[in-house]
């Protein structure tokens, strides 16, 4: 019974890699570094800002501390602190938005990083669409 569970266990694991996996950049395997296992832990502590062409502006921080904030300054009210783990080129975000008790799971890749800009898109579990929001150090 213990080896049917095991390979049900394996077996849930990679059919979940197979959503998150392919929506990531391959891009990003050249930023690897031996030191700490990913140069985005070091490149993505700091302030970063998205103005787009509809009037929208974000502000994105992350800490050292593995805390961060995301500030919807158009909307207040989608703001919201956490924190956040970089898996490879996956950022794993706990948010609690304001006005809510408890928090939400959220799933971004790093599609491009480097000292001056940050790309994250969002793929949503069986959708064709992919959003990209490019960020640039402030």
């Amino acid at each position: 019974m213990k080896t049917v569970s095991k390979f049900l266990a394996m077996a849930f694991i990679l059919f979940s890699m197979a959503f998150i996996a392919p929506s990531c950049s391959s891009d990003s395997d050249d930023n690897n570094t031996p030191d700490d296992g990913n140069i985005y832990n070091s490149l993505i502590i700091g302030t970063w800002e998205n103005k787009d062409n509809y009037g929208n502006h974000l502000i994105l921080k992350f800490r050292k501390d593995k805390t961060m904030e995301w500030n919807f300054l158009n909307y207040p009210e989608e703001s919201s602190a956490g924190t956040y783990t970089i898996n490879d080129d996956i950022i794993i975000m706990q948010l609690k938005y304001k006005g809510e008790n408890s928090y939400e799971t959220e799933l971004y890749c790093i599609e491009y990083l480097d000292e001056e800009r940050l790309e994250l898109s969002e793929n949503e579990p069986g959708s064709s669409y992919v959003s990209t929001t490019t960020y640039h150090r402030k």
